[in-house]
């Protein structure tokens, strides 16, 4: 594009800021041929209330790439025409400081927002570029952190958003499974794993009477034994067992307090098996 539109000189003439998206070979090419533009009023300025091109009609300036970023070319051919040759001569000493950087492709995003700031700046109010200034310095360090700042947190919600889903559990529809398209109810569940023991990572409280976990035998409502033909018989294991290894206990004396069998030299001890006394079971006994 040797001709920069009329158009594009007024806006930089009314102090409007130019998107380099405007300053595309496509871009340019639309303006020349007036494809579906828009125009908007002047609020301020010398040029209040002309008319402006509508810079919405154009993709935003923070979807500038790399490759669209070959439009400073023009960007420099209106610096020519509307400023003084050592005005020009600082655009593009920038833009030559910006394209050697080795670092350019990684620290693009940094440049882009800068150049932005330079640009709105110097339309407002003209002024020379000095690479050396401490201005032109500062500005591209903060440019630089202001990016990096923006990918952290780009970075953070990414990982937030992956987390979330990995550790998100669906609703599990027994209806479904069934077959059944009617509406969920509530429907019994198995208490037996809610039990803290197992959330604890202790093992769960078995029934000595009917081997079913989750209560103990005193809390038993079974008529009988889980094996009614083998007897039910238990070795205690406590500090009071280790001095008295030779005694065997009656599992139901300890447990419900009475035991219907015979005492004879073949049934076990009616003794506690806490502390050894023969007056009360384990189940009320002191140290229970």
């Amino acid at each position: 594009m040797k001709d920069v539109p009329n158009a594009i000189l007024q806006m930089a003439y009314n102090k409007i800021h130019i998107p380099l998206l405007m300053l595309t070979t496509s871009a340019l090419s639309k303006i020349c041929s007036n494809d579906n533009l828009k125009y908007c009023k002047i609020p301020f300025g010398n040029g209040v209330g002309n008319q402006s091109l509508d810079e919405s009609s154009f993709p935003l300036e923070s979807s500038l790439t790399e490759t669209t970023f070959q439009s400073y070319r023009n960007w420099l051919m209106v610096i020519n025409m509307i400023a003084t040759t050592e005005v020009a001569m600082g655009w593009y000493e920038h833009h030559t400081r910006m394209l050697h950087d080795e670092h350019f492709s990684m620290s693009f995003d940094a440049w882009r927002d800068m150049d932005k700031q330079l640009r709105t700046q110097f339309i407002n109010c003209p002024f020379t570029i000095d690479l050396e200034s401490s201005t032109y310095i500062h500005l591209l360090e903060r440019a630089r952190m202001d990016a990096f700042l923006s990918h952290c947190t780009k970075s953070q919600q990414t990982f937030k958003s992956h987390r979330s889903f990995w550790t998100y559990r669906p609703y599990h529809n027994p209806h479904l499974d069934s077959g059944n398209t009617t509406s969920p109810q509530f429907t019994p569940y198995d208490k037996l794993h809610h039990d803290d023991s197992f959330r604890e990572g202790k093992k769960p409280t078995l029934c000595l009477r009917c081997g079913i976990h989750g209560h103990r035998v005193n809390n038993c409502s079974s008529a009988q034994s889980s094996h009614p033909d083998c007897p039910i018989l238990s070795e205690w294991k406590n500090n009071w067992l280790i001095t008295n290894k030779n005694k065997h206990l009656c599992v139901m004396f300890n447990i419900r307090g009475h035991c219907a069998e015979p005492l004879n030299t073949n049934h076990r001890e009616h003794s506690c098996s806490l502390c050894g006394f023969t007056t009360h079971p384990a189940s009320r006994c002191s140290r229970n």
